[in-house]
């Protein structure tokens, strides 16, 4: 079943004003296992402005856009109480096979986008997710990610998403569950109701070009490196060169400023971490994990850590090298004794040694990369 585009018939200048504001209720759904705030409420534009886009013009077009079936249990935010940047709402749809929560959203990000704005879920962290990313010929970029609401169980509820993200930042995102609600623990189908191809078409539709034009623009973001981060092939390559060659490599993952790989010799997989970032030298925040560091010749400062996993089953651990150059240059080799974040351990040790990490992470190369 394709995904019919429709002309709302519902005139948006035509909806009723009310200057009182409505109460609100907050609850906490979660993207990606990112926590997101949604609150619930809607308000009115003032007279000769434009109209700001609301929660209910959101649905409706949502609603314009599904195939037949049932609609229900509508619910949304409206843009002017979390941010007239954003807007979206939460329905529940019955196709006939089972009712299915969808949430939509439409959300003008600032400029210049931060890689996680179009990157698939870290596979380090979710680990069963299926996800796609696809740069359109329009620059557009296309993410599909086939995932559950608990990351570590494929037998979970399923929670698909789709989003596409044009360089401008307008952003138009789907989600849905084979749950009636997105945070029921409860199945109401096999899977979502809309498939890979109807998603893409669905987050493509134009109608959402007439919610987005209508968002308020959101301010520049500044938080941009001084230094230019290092693209996640350029990390990479770096770290491929260092690792011994007893090792195989699978799973490369990333984005900019990070990289994941899983390395096996033999005798169990372990997931082996990436991160580059420029800081602030005096930075509070990044001196305070440097307190107990070792200060090396060049002034690099440098730190050990071996602790319990985060999040990790029992017996997991994580063996870190932290470095930080004078000039707030920080690159940390983290490596586990399992493939990925949260599950239950694959080998006794990390198999990289404190030493062999600390190598390389001082490595002159991720300063000046070839």
């Amino acid at each position: 079943m394709h995904i019919v585009e429709r002309r709302t018939q519902k005139r948006y200048s035509h909806m009723l004003c009310n200057s009182s504001r409505f109460g609100l209720s907050k609850w906490l759904m979660r993207t990606a296992g990112v926590a997101l705030l949604i609150a619930a409420g809607a308000g009115c534009s003032q007279a000769g402005k434009k109209e700001a886009v609301s929660d209910s013009m959101v649905l409706s077009t949502l609603k314009d856009l599904l195939p037949p079936g049932r609609t229900s249990q509508q619910q949304g935010n409206g843009s002017r109480i979390v941010s007239p940047s954003v807007a979206g709402g939460q329905l529940t749809y019955d196709d006939g096979d089972g009712a299915a929560a969808l949430v939509a959203s439409v959300e003008w990000k600032p400029t210049p986008l931060l890689p996680t704005a179009t990157a698939c879920p870290p596979r380090a962290h979710f680990p069963y997710n299926h996800c796609t990313r696809e740069e359109l010929p329009s620059k557009d970029v296309l993410t599909i990610d086939r995932g559950y609401n608990d990351r570590l169980n494929v037998s979970d509820v399923e929670r698909w998403t789709a989003t596409l993200t044009a360089p401008d930042g307008k952003q138009v995102t789907v989600q849905e569950w084979n749950a009636a609600t997105p945070t029921s623990s409860q199945k109401s189908r096999t899977h979502p109701p809309l498939g890979n191809q109807q998603l893409t078409e669905l987050v493509s539709a134009k109608p959402w070009q007439r919610l987005l034009s209508s968002l308020k623009a959101p301010p520049s973001n500044l938080s941009a490196p001084n230094k230019p981060e290092l693209p996640k092939n350029q990390i990479q390559a770096i770290l491929e060169k260092m690792v011994p060659s007893n090792f195989s490599l699978t799973d490369q993952d990333g984005v900019t400023g990070y990289f994941s790989v899983v390395l096996d010799d033999g005798q169990g997989k372990a997931l082996v971490t990436v991160t580059v970032q420029q800081w602030q030298p005096h930075e509070p925040n990044i001196k305070q994990l440097f307190t107990r560091a070792d200060t090396l010749p060049d002034g690099t400062k440098r730190v050990i850590r071996k602790n319990p996993a985060p999040d990790g089953a029992s017996g997991t651990v994580q063996w870190d090298a932290d470095t930080l150059r004078k000039d707030g240059y920080r690159v940390l080799i983290s490596e586990l004794n399992t493939w990925a974040f949260g599950l239950p351990r694959s080998r006794q040790d990390p198999p990289l040694s404190p030493e062999q990490l600390s190598d390389i992470a001082l490595d002159p190369s991720w300063v000046t990369p070839q």
